[in-house]
């Protein structure tokens, strides 16, 4: 059973047949959109530029060592999480910002930073904690202010999509199974939270 897509959904066939449009977040501009969060808000990426396609047909390509689901990755340092309020694991996303704690030299630039969220059960609203403070998003792109910190972290542009984007399973199920509206579903021979055990016969 395939999960819903939403790159594109809603534009149309001029989404496909016609000029690519930066504006739109499926686009992005190298000259201004690098270290932005990607399309489904996995981590920091670039501005892929296409030379085959039509000119403008540029998407943000999540950095493979920057996705926030991935504990270990290069960009989950003690220092990120003492001064952003980071937090990498399969409960967290990307969100665009500039936030930094008050008493460290404050960046104006928007970036792409992983930070723990959970969504309502109505998906209108999602939570978003930056150490150990909460803040709600109820507007889409609503920039939201945490005590202690600079700056501010943007909400997603469709709040009701971002709520829709699939979760990560645990452990990737250990691809012993698949992933489904973040449960892993065990194949034949295993089971656990993560299929990480074996069944001995």
């Amino acid at each position: 059973m395939e999960e819903q897509m939403f790159y594109g959904q809603g534009a149309g066939c001029e989404h496909v047949m016609g000029k690519c449009d930066s504006a739109k977040i499926e686009f992005c501009d190298p000259k201004t959109d690098q270290k932005l969060c990607d399309f489904y808000h996995h981590g920091q990426s670039f501005c892929h530029v296409y030379t085959l396609n039509d000119s403008g047909c540029n998407t943000l390509v999540t950095y493979i060592n920057a996705k926030c689901w991935d504990v270990n990755s290069i960009l989950n340092t003690r220092n990120a999480q003492l001064e952003q309020g980071v937090k990498f694991g399969i409960d967290s996303r990307c969100f665009n910002g500039n936030l930094m704690v008050k008493n460290k030299k404050h960046s104006f630039q928007n970036i792409g930073n992983c930070y723990r969220y959970q969504c309502d059960s109505t998906k209108q609203q999602v939570n978003i904690w930056v150490g150990q403070i909460k803040q709600t998003c109820s507007q889409n792109l609503e920039k939201l202010t945490f005590q202690g910190y600079k700056g501010f972290l943007e909400c997603p542009k469709n709040l009701s999509n971002f709520c829709r984007f699939k979760k990560i399973c645990p452990g990737f199920c250990n691809a012993n199974g698949y992933c489904l509206n973040n449960k892993c579903y065990c194949a034949k021979g295993f089971i656990g939270k993560d299929c990480n055990i074996k069944i001995v016969s």
